[in-house]
């Protein structure tokens, strides 16, 4: 296989390529949704900022086989470190709700079990405005 000087580079500077998914977190949105495929035992990880409290919703559905959803607070998750991971088998929807009580940074990672796709959504509500709203 013929390599070009950009992608032996790294080969040079760190002794290896990985093609599999990137360890950078993928920025994602409120109201996002992101449609993906995922390879076994790949990780596809994604960060959200949100600047106040807020009610955090993530949603992992529309998998075609066996993914798992990792939600955690500040860095990546791992299979062993998160702070919300439903680990549902198979196609099953897979919802992380958190509350954030101050501006941070959440880390979602999605892991692929099985060759698959997946659609994953966001959805924030700021708890300030929440609170505000006056139901008679």
């Amino acid at each position: 296989m013929k390599r070009s000087l950009f992608t032996l580079i790294p080969l040079l500077l760190f002794g290896s390529i990985s093609y599999g998914a990137s360890s950078i977190p993928t920025a994602i949105y409120s109201e996002d949704t992101i449609s993906e495929e995922i390879n076994h035992k790949d990780w596809h990880f994604y960060k959200i900022e949100v600047d106040n409290p807020s009610k955090l919703t993530v949603k992992l559905r529309k998998i075609s086989d066996d993914v798992d959803l990792y939600v955690a607070h500040s860095k990546k998750p791992t299979e062993d470190n998160f702070h919300c991971a439903p680990q549902k088998s198979g196609s099953s929807i897979e919802t992380c709700r958190l509350t954030s009580n101050t501006a941070a940074t959440w880390y979602i990672g999605v892991h692929g079990k099985m060759d698959s796709n997946y659609q994953l959504s966001v959805n924030t509500k700021d708890l300030k405005l929440l609170s505000q709203i006056d139901v008679k």
